[in-house]
This record gives structure tokens, sequence and C-alpha cells, in this order.
């Protein structure tokens, strides 16, 4: 049986190459979601609360429209 880490040559670098874009992707997603909670962090709390409660009527009118035709 081989040793678990003695792998055959240039298998690590083909494990990296495929690992890469995954790594990119968490990276990318995880500076996304820290810009969001800063950007919101800038608007307030107040401001906040005004569009979900927007948002949140324009949701039930669409909602309550579709079901009425």
């Amino acid at each position: 049986m081989r040793n678990l880490f003695c792998q055959e040559p240039g298998f690590y670098k083909r494990l990296f190459l495929l690992a890469l874009p995954m790594v990119l992707q968490n990276l990318i997603t995880t500076s996304l979601g820290f810009a969001d909670t800063f950007m919101v962090g800038l608007v307030g709390s107040r401001k906040c609360i005004n569009n979900v409660t927007v948002i949140g009527k324009q949701l039930c009118f669409s909602i309550a429209r579709k079901t009425i035709c």
C-alpha cells in the first residue's frame, strides 16, 4: 500500500489546479458578502426598514393580483 502523502508526480499540481477555481469563488462570495454588509451599514437602519416595507408591499400586491386575475 502506498503512503497517503507520497503520490505520483504531478498529483498535487493537478489537485491545486482543480481546487483553484473553487477557492477563488469562495473568496469572491465572501468579499461580496462583506461589501454588502458594509454598504447596508452605511445606509442606516431607518432607510433599510423603509426599503423592506416597500418591497414587501409590492410583493403582496403582485401575489394578490395574480391570484385574483
